[in-house]
């Protein structure tokens, strides 16, 4: 890892829109789409807090049987 306290960070544009994405955890640290930010992201130098860019969805691995209920639809 970087010197950074979330590790390397990874930028990805298309137009201008602009996503960082960091190395601890493939964090969101950052996502502006024209001059709009659109998340409440951090700065390189500092850690995330709270959740912040974190993905925090119902994934089939860490869940019973990798069974579960989104948006009304069962899935697997």
């Amino acid at each position: 890892m970087s010197g950074t306290p979330s590790g390397r960070q990874y930028a990805l544009v298309n137009g201008d829109q602009r996503a960082v994405i960091v190395e601890l955890g493939a964090g969101l640290r950052s996502y502006r789409a024209g001059t709009t930010e659109v998340v409440d992201g951090y700065r390189r130098n500092e850690p995330s807090e709270g959740g912040r860019g974190q993905v925090l969805l119902p994934w089939p691995n860490r869940v019973a049987a990798g069974r579960y209920v989104f948006g009304g639809r069962d899935l697997q």
